[in-house]
């Protein structure tokens, strides 16, 4: 249940700081190309770390995705404007995912 109050102010939280924000209508851009991987027959699993391959243009700020019932959006934390939702949201990420409603 600490979690569900936790998620609903941030949630307000964040609803606040979008009352000035507009959407981005850009797409990734290739940073730099992926390495070249040799992968073996029985290996384990490759794994790649995509967040230093694409940029989308014009974010600079951490991304939040939020996963709903309606469909997913990201969101931009930009620290200056909101330092306690920026260092807060990426911590309830990782906690277990919040079912339910409100």
């Amino acid at each position: 249940m600490k979690t569900n109050s936790l998620f609903r102010f941030l949630f307000g939280l964040l609803m606040m700081t979008l009352g000035s924000a507009s959407a981005q209508s850009t797409v990734p851009a290739v940073a730099s190309p992926i390495a070249a991987q040799a992968l073996t027959v029985g290996a384990s699993a490759a794994e790649f770390d995509l967040s230093t391959v694409f940029t989308v243009p014009g974010v600079t700020g951490q991304i939040v995705q939020f996963d709903t019932s309606l469909g997913q959006f990201n969101v931009e934390l930009l620290a200056t404007a909101a330092p306690l939702l920026a260092t807060t949201a990426p911590l309830l990420a990782t906690t277990a995912p919040v079912s339910g409603g409100f």
